[in-house]
Order: C-alpha cells, then structure tokens, then sequence
C-alpha cells in the first residue's frame, strides 16, 4: 500500500516538527504550504506582563507548551518493557523492525502525530504490518 506524496510530505513535516520541539524544547510549527525540507520553525517568546495577576499565571504555566494537549496513544503500541534487545528480537521472529517514538506529556506536537497522521487508516495499517511502535516519554520516569 503507498501514501500519496501530498499525505507523506504532510507526514514528514510533522515527524520533523516533533523532532525539533523534543530536542530543543521550542514551540514548532509547520505550514502545509512548505516542502518538508522547509519546514517553518517558529520560536515563540515570552511576553513581559503588567499587572501581578498576569504575573502570577505565567509563573504557573511556565515551561508549558502553547496549545498543550493530553494525548490517547493507540492501544496497538507495544507495552514494553523497555528491554530493547528482547524487543527487537520478539519483532525479528515477526519480520517487523522497531520504532520508539519519542514523546513528551502535553506536546501539541506529539499530539498532531497521533490524531491526524497515524490515525489514518493507510499510515496505521502500514506501521503494524512493519513495526512494534514503542512511545517512550522523554521526560518520564522510566529507565531504559
């Protein structure tokens, strides 16, 4: 089964704009317009407010992300042990590979992955057939 190249190119500007936000922690965005090559990067600032109540909320929410998002990851990820050898041999034995899929809680990002690029049918489908899909949250308590 192959994607469209409209749907792959929408694909890898998310895959590129989650993996800039994961690594350097900035707010990412990706303009449907670009090439995937030319995905936009948009940094946003922090604004200096006036009064204390404005103060008072930023301090709460700051390190969060702009448009912050719980995200539901499909129930056909592998729960693992994070044993990646065993892994790795558990998906051999099935002709399947291993893809980790790096995360962070409330990454809008992240977010955007899931819901619209691998809960279509044609990306969902191809992913089980070839990989045990692995999320692992980046800032989470697991050792690996």
């Amino acid at each position: 089964m192959k994607l469209g190249a409209k749907r792959m190119n929408t694909f890898f500007k998310s895959i590129v704009a989650l993996m800039v936000a994961v690594f350097t922690g900035l707010s990412v965005g990706c303009n449907n317009s670009d090439s995937a090559a030319e995905a936009t990067i948009k940094v946003t600032e922090n604004v200096e407010t006036n009064s204390q109540a404005e103060k008072a909320e930023n301090k709460n929410t700051k390190g969060l992300y702009l448009g912050a998002r719980d995200t539901v990851y499909p129930a056909w990820f592998k729960d693992s042990f994070l044993d990646f050898q065993d892994d790795i041999a558990e998906a051999a034995e099935q002709n399947k590979r291993v893809m980790v899929l790096f995360h962070q809680e409330n990454c809008p990002y992240c977010n955007e992955l899931v819901e619209k690029n691998l809960s279509q049918k044609n990306i969902e489908e191809q992913l089980k057939q070839q990989f045990e899909v692995i999320a692992l949250n980046m800032w989470g308590d697991r050792e690996v």
